[in-house]
């Protein structure tokens, strides 16, 4: 796929509503790795959401422990497209639990020019954003 083609499907995939849906499906998902009562909900999450997502494009995909043994596991993802091309490494964590009251954290609202606003997807190290580095490929 070109890059001028893989603009198109971006915003095509954006225009028609299926980023939002996407979105609001992930986000109600209740997320909370270090509430052990969201372990199931977490589990399915990284498993049928995230990795089978990254999978169908083009990753390798593993879930891990968490060593400390009190939160949930860590997925990895690893994607080579050329060793010599700089890597790009995200990383998301779990959301704050901390709620105003009234608040609905796994429903996601659309606010101002179309705007997306919940839990998982405001924070600014949220699991659907996260945060995204560009690594040298040098050392």
């Amino acid at each position: 796929m070109s890059r001028a083609q893989a603009i198109l499907a971006a915003e095509r995939y954006f225009d028609q509503g299926r980023f939002f849906d996407e979105l609001a499906r992930r986000v109600a998902i209740p997320t909370e790795s270090q509430d052990p009562a969201r372990a199931g909900a977490l589990a399915q999450y990284l498993e049928t959401e995230l990795a089978e997502s990254l999978e169908r494009m083009g990753f390798d995909c593993r879930i891990v422990p968490n060593p400390s043994g009190k939160y949930g596991p860590f997925l990895l993802a690893e994607r080579i497209e050329d060793p010599n091309a700089p890597t790009v490494l995200s990383y998301g964590h779990a959301a704050d639990r901390a709620h105003q009251a009234g608040e609905r954290p796994f429903e996601p609202a659309a606010g101002h020019c179309h705007a997306a606003s919940a839990n998982g997807a405001r924070s600014t190290a949220a699991p659907t954003a996260g945060r995204y580095w560009m690594v040298s490929g040098e050392s």
